[in-house]
């Protein structure tokens, strides 16, 4: 495995932890474009409460906005 593949792997096992609120079928998906940051970003508005995750997840998925 590389460093970045590493990395991304990573993130995705941290993307676990918000399994309630990504879909775990993109947690692939999404690990590869979400840098350390994003993912650190998504972890503390999780902790924060839905409202920011709302924001988060619109800015993340545009046309899944209600």
């Amino acid at each position: 495995m590389t460093i970045g593949e590493d990395a991304i792997l990573r993130r995705a096992e941290e993307l676990d932890a918000l399994d309630a609120i990504l879909p775990f079928d993109r947690r692939d998906q999404l690990a590869a474009p979400l840098t350390d940051d994003d993912v650190a970003t998504l972890t503390r508005l999780a902790g924060e409460g839905m409202g920011s995750l709302i924001v988060f997840r619109r800015l993340i998925w545009p046309s899944a906005c209600c």
